[in-house]
Parts: structure tokens; sequence; C-alpha cells
């Protein structure tokens, strides 16, 4: 694999960078043709996420896609089924020490059973509010484990188009989750939130602060330093996965159980009730 186009505007110039850390600039293209290419990333708002995607795949090449529209999630995931593992969702958030760290940290540090989680993601519609809502249940999954309910109400703000939801979950163990994806901030600002509270301490992180702070009988602080961007870390693990050097560290299991949240939380956003996972 020596080449990727990438397809969208979202966050492009992040995605660009991580691509060339990895593969080299010269192998990186905004071509409007798939010929030649190895591998397609997908972030192109609400444009059509699946109708590319299946494009790409008829082209015989793979594809990295950041998010279909919440209209898309069901074509999505049988797309996703009938691919043959030439297709991924991408779980930048599986890849970012923001969340990685505190989740390991936390579980070493046997911080008990968890009772409630908090995860908040706003920005400006620079970033497409279909991913920053799937990150944030992303990130829920990571630090709750499995679903049982959600309960979820979306709306727009300041804009024709959804871009604010915020959602309440109940997990398998009976703890409580709450997220919050917006995209109607002014441009250039994102604010992110993880609050997990356990039995027998809790974790917190805010991006004013920058800083992990795990709460216990043997409380630390964790810098959130980078060696790499998150992009540039699922990047490499899902090249490494596609040329066969290893398998990638998100298993096929965990996408299709953020896309079964995700279309249960669309199905609960226009219901008067909550809806099983």
């Amino acid at each position: 694999m020596n080449s990727v186009r990438l397809v969208g505007d979202v966050l492009l110039e992040d995605r660009r960078s991580a691509y060339q850390a990895v593969l080299g600039s010269e192998y990186v293209t905004a071509a409007a043709s798939f010929h030649g290419v190895d591998l397609a990333d997908v972030a192109n708002g609400h444009a059509g996420c699946v109708e590319i995607c299946r494009e790409a795949l008829d082209a015989g090449i793979r594809v990295v896609a950041h998010g279909p529209s919440a209209g898309e999630l069901g074509d999505f995931k049988k797309l996703l089924d009938d691919s043959d593992g030439r297709l991924r969702l991408a779980h930048s958030v599986r890849f970012d020490n923001k969340y990685t760290l505190p989740h390991e940290e936390s579980s070493d540090r046997k911080l008990g059973d968890v009772i409630t989680v908090r995860v908040i993601r706003t920005g400006s519609d620079e970033r497409d509010f279909s991913v920053e809502e799937l990150n944030v249940f992303d990130a829920l999954l990571l630090f709750g484990g499995e679903v049982q309910r959600v309960f979820t109400r979306r709306n727009s703000v300041l804009s024709d188009d959804v871009n604010t939801s915020l959602s309440v979950i109940r997990y398998s163990n009976k703890a409580i989750g709450y997220g919050e994806a917006c995209t109607a901030y002014r441009r250039g600002y994102f604010y992110e939130v993880i609050e997990v509270a356990a039995t027998d301490g809790m974790l917190e992180y805010d991006s004013f602060s920058r800083t992990n702070r795990i709460i216990g009988d043997d409380g630390i602080e964790i810098v959130d330093s980078y060696h790499v961007t998150p992009l540039q870390a699922m990047v490499e693990d899902y090249v490494a996965h596609f040329r066969g050097d290893r398998v990638s560290s998100v298993p096929d299991a965990q996408t299709m159980e953020l896309l079964d949240l995700a279309m249960a939380s669309l199905a609960s956003s226009v219901s008067p009730a909550a809806v099983t996972a």
C-alpha cells in the first residue's frame, strides 16, 4: 500500500499530515479518480459517505471512512459487513491519549465499578457533526462498556442542519452515561470534557487544563503529551492492518457496537422514549 486519496474537506490538513507522516507526501493525493490509488480516506461531511465508499470498494481499493451521516448508518453497516475487511470506520478516540491513558490508569488502579460517565465534544462547523457524535459514543463505550438503553435529543442551533445532540445512556451494569456533541460554536473553537465516577475514585479531563486527573487513594495527574497525533496513530494502525503486518487494535466487533449504539440513538431522537441499544 503506497498511495491514498483524500476525499472531503473535513479536517483535511490534519488528515493529510497524518498520511504524509506514514506514507510520505508523494503518496497522498486529492485527485478526482481512484485509478492507481490503494486507499481512500473519506471525510466529506453530509455529501454521501456511503455512495463514495461503495464507489471506492467497487474500484477494488480499501477505504477508511470518518463517519456516515445519521441517515446512512444502516447502509454503512451493511456495506462494512459486506466489504470483506476492506472498509474501516475511523476510531480516532481509540488512539487518543486523552481517552486511552485515563482508561488504562483507571483500570490499573482499580477505581472500582463505574457509576457515571460524561463525555463532551463541542466545536465549530470545521468539524463534521456526524463524526463528533460517533466520537462521543465511542468514548462512552470505551469507559462504560456495553450499553443497555439510550435516550437522545438532537437540535439545530443557529443552523438549518442538526448540529447538537444530548444523549443519556444506561449501561448493562446500570451505570449512567451522558454525551454531548456539538458543532455550533465559533470557528477555531474546540472543547472536550471526560469525567468518570467510580465506586473507589474518579478520573477527569478538560481541554482547558489539558491534564488528566485520577482521583483516589493514590491520586495522579497525567499530562496528555503526544509522540504522534491520534489521527497519525490511527493511520499507522490501519495501514499496517491493510498491509497484513498485524491485526488492527480496533476489532470489528467494536465498530459494529458503535454503529448499533448510533442507530439506537437516532431511533431514540424521534421517539418519546429511550431505545434499547
